[in-house]
């Protein structure tokens, strides 16, 4: 089989490599087995590298700040290892300068493995972009938005990997939507919002029946591997409570019925979990070893939010306000119980050892995807605002 090729945008890169999720897994697993060719302008891999590079040295440097007040505190001097902290943040400068290049390696290294085609700026592409700039064509918003000057960029290599690759199958993933529109009405493309619509188009189904691991994932060891999970109900619980209180509380989401300026609330702690769901006749194999099912589940819980002063006395009284200082402060404190409706996706990926098992087990690599989070019975809340 030839390989299908793919055009992405930044937003389609990983953002953490050392956990990659399942869709991207199985990505490098087409590419790695030739049945998948990537393409990305130069702009976007700089964007990606720069975004990267970003968010590493945005965590050193938070480390450092909390080793700072650490030291400064008068009962650090009892420390055994106050002399330790005092030499990391002598370092300080090298330890960034070391964040930096472990962050370009490793950008590197993911580029390699995945064996990305980069398409380099044209010398015909200034011109392009800036007609398009002063018009306010796509994909600027309006003329002479100079925030839109990589998109468009970008939108140029699209055009030209169309004619490069004319004669194989083109697709993209891009998920900022003005983009997407304009790279849609380039002939022969077809792009996707998300890499999981992307995986689940005709042709990416095609290329991963030429997989390895499609060999030995026959029609029966998925149904097999179905009947066993949807009997380990102790464990599914588990799973979803781990994640419910490991990575839920302590986000922060949106909820157009949340009565303050931002809609935005913070879970601050998770009851019991009540009504779990984990629906097996919805579940979806995206791939060979891989299984997708739908899950839901409500729980009272705890929400810290900020009520904007002018607010404070117009809330519900469901929110509890801590009043301060009118003067100084802008946005007040508050604290507040409702119910929370949670859904998602548990993703299950097997390996081929697991596959070949004698007896049926729960795979290693588990995720929970796609979840929100939303208040229930809205309508009521919304009444009493």
């Amino acid at each position: 089989m030839q390989p299908i090729h793919v055009f992405i945008d930044t937003s389609a890169m990983p953002r953490n490599l050392a956990r990659p999720k399942h869709a991207l897994d199985q990505i490098i697993e087409l590419c790695e087995g030739k049945l998948l060719q990537i393409h990305m302008s130069d702009i976007a891999l700089r964007e990606w590298r720069s975004q990267m590079t970003k968010d590493f040295l945005n965590t050193i440097k938070e480390m450092h700040s909390h080793l700072h007040h650490a030291i400064r505190q008068p009962l650090s001097k009892k420390l055994a290892s106050r002399e330790l902290i005092s030499q990391l943040l002598d370092k300080q400068d090298a330890t960034t300068a070391e964040a930096t290049r472990e962050a370009n390696k490793s950008c590197d290294e993911f580029i390699k493995k995945v064996g990305i085609n980069e398409i380099p700026i044209h010398d015909s592409d200034g011109a392009t972009v800036f007609e398009a700039y002063f018009a306010g064509e796509v994909p600027f918003r309006e003329p002479k938005s100079r925030d839109d000057l990589p998109d468009a960029f970008i939108l140029c290599a699209a055009r030209r990997f169309a004619m490069e690759q004319l004669n194989h199958t083109r697709l993209a993933i891009c998920s900022d939507n003005r983009l997407r529109g304009a790279i849609a009405t380039i002939p022969g493309i077809e792009p996707f919002e998300t890499m999981m619509k992307f995986l689940q188009s005709a042709p990416i189904k095609e290329a991963m029946g030429h997989l390895e691991l499609s060999h030995l994932w026959t029609p029966e060891k998925g149904k097999e591997a179905i009947a066993f999970l949807s009997k380990q109900r102790k464990y599914l619980s588990k799973l979803v409570h781990d994640f419910a209180y490991d990575t839920l509380q302590g986000q922060s989401f949106t909820d157009s019925s949340i009565p303050v300026d931002n809609n935005e609330a913070t879970i601050s702690a998770f009851g019991e979990l009540e009504n779990l769901e984990v629906e097996w006749d919805k579940v979806k194999q995206y791939g060979p070893g891989w299984l997708v099912v739908p899950f839901h589940f409500e729980s009272n819980t705890g929400l810290e939010l900020a009520v904007y002063r002018a607010d404070a006395f117009g809330v519900p009284d469901w929110i509890h306000v801590a009043i301060a200082d009118f003067e100084e402060d802008h946005y007040f404190e508050a604290t507040a119980e409702r119910r929370l409706g949670v859904m998602g996706y548990l993703s299950f990926r097997f390996t081929r050892n697991e596959i070949t098992a004698k007896q049926p087990r729960v795979p290693a690599s588990v995720e929970v995807e796609d979840y929100e989070v939303e208040l229930v019975d809205k309508d009521e809340y919304e009444d009493a605002y």
